[in-house]
């Protein structure tokens, strides 16, 4: 997002304006990332208690109808990252002016330029809790091996926010509402924009209607026989279809394999028991049911995990609210805390380095240096997440991973982590 309004302000807003955005952005955006515990958590908690219950189900001998443990970490952590984002908004909207000032080092920079950064930060600053349950519903979303989900809800913001931009920035003449400004009131409308997005995906479930077929799936019995034999037997187009398939199906290893397999659980039958196995009348019919439930399963695509997750009152714009002990499991929430430290003392290391580059370019260069040097950085922050993602993704996968696989997989995410990072250095 903060991308897209490099891009509308330096096109639509001036240079000034654009050069604003070199320290407000990094106070934002690198200060954003104090919390980035949220998502770390997040995205380890619920891969957990994913496979917990996944092992549960399989251990219970059913299909999995509903994920208490997921779900009960999925609503601590969307409640928690509201309190989170909520607390460093205030923090940030009361110390804009003197983090701007601590970044920038010295008061040689425009008051203009000055004046149109902290008005950045400060609009940003309201946009915080949003920010961060968007995070810790993107990363929940990763926990659960579902990547489309928070795609989906990001385009759609990058839009609003896209259009934001295009009627704000060009508003010059309004101090609070034009340039720099403008910018941030967009970002801060597709950030809330995108919790209405996540919030209706993850509560609203669509209702599956079954058609008569699929109803009388489960009654592989009622069949027109008739009509089949004389479809196979024929050469009538309308069988064409039917003897392809049926063909096919005769061809097929499983077939041969499922033969076998009752061949042997017969001979061992009738000599155990000296009679008739029960299942050979059955035997067609069973084979009937897994090819029109294997046909059902290939016509229907499936959901993504998280769809309508929360849907059935789990969880209200209410109760989301609410930090009632009723509401809200403290217990749960303990877990957070052990990721609080080490994740953010790795955050501050790692944006060290862009904070020093920006207190160099607000404080020593002029303001078309630090418009040029805001370009520039915002397009290698497009291309850093390619390999963050990584990280991401590699919490979703190892905590779901056996202990034979798990050193395969620490090799396989190594070697895509170096050819990314030759990718981008090339």
């Amino acid at each position: 997002l903060s991308m897209i309004d490099t891009a509308a302000v330096g096109l639509l807003g001036g240079t000034a304006q654009q050069a604003a955005l070199n320290p407000a952005v990094s106070v934002t955006d690198y200060g954003a990332l104090l919390v980035a515990f949220m998502y770390t958590a997040t995205t380890n908690l619920i891969a957990a208690a994913a496979r917990e219950d996944e092992e549960d189900v399989l251990l219970a001998g059913g299909r999995a109808t509903s994920r208490p443990r997921t779900t009960a970490t999925l609503i601590v952590a969307l409640k928690l990252a509201l309190l989170v984002g909520s607390a460093f908004g205030v923090a940030l909207f009361a110390c804009g002016r003197t983090l701007l000032r601590f970044l920038i080092g010295n008061d040689a920079l425009d008051p203009l330029v000055f004046g149109a950064a902290l008005r950045y930060v400060r609009i940003r600053a309201l946009g915080m809790p949003a920010t961060v349950v968007i995070g810790t519903a993107q990363s929940a979303c990763l926990g659960m091996r579902d990547v489309k989900s928070p795609l989906y809800v990001l385009l759609a913001a990058a839009v609003v926010n896209f259009l934001g931009d295009v009627l704000l920035v060009p508003r010059a003449g309004s101090r609070m509402f034009g340039g720099a400004a403008g910018a941030a009131w967009a970002t801060v409308a597709s950030q809330y924009a995108a919790i209405l997005f996540f919030g209706r995906w993850l509560t609203f479930a669509e209702n599956k209607v079954t058609s008569g077929d699929d109803a009388n799936n489960d009654d592989a019995g009622v069949v027109n026989v008739t009509q089949g034999i004389m479809e196979l037997t024929g050469t009538s187009k309308a069988g064409r279809s039917r003897r392809k398939e049926f063909l096919k199906f005769l061809a097929s290893s499983r077939l041969s394999k499922r033969i076998r397999r009752a061949g042997r659980e017969t001979a061992e039958y009738e000599s155990t028991q000296g009679g008739p196995h029960p299942s050979n009348d059955t035997m067609m019919t069973s084979l009937t049911k897994d090819k029109i439930r294997s046909k059902d399963e290939k016509r229907q695509p499936s959901m993504p995990a998280t769809k309508g997750f929360l849907s059935g009152g789990k969880l209200t714009p209410l109760n989301f609210l609410s930090f009632s002990d009723a509401d809200f499991d403290r217990s749960k929430a303990g877990e957070f805390l052990p990721f609080v430290v080490p994740v953010t003392t790795t955050s501050v290391g790692r944006i060290s380095g862009y904070v020093a580059m920006s207190h160099v370019a607000s404080s020593a260069l002029g303001t078309y240096d630090m418009a040029a040097h805001q370009i520039v950085f915002s397009v290698f922050c497009c291309l850093t997440p390619l390999v963050d993602a990584l990280n991401q993704v590699a919490q979703s996968l190892v905590p779901a991973a056996r202990a034979e696989a798990l050193r395969e997989t620490v090799r396989n995410f190594r070697r895509v982590g170096a050819g990314f990072g030759a990718l981008l250095l090339g």
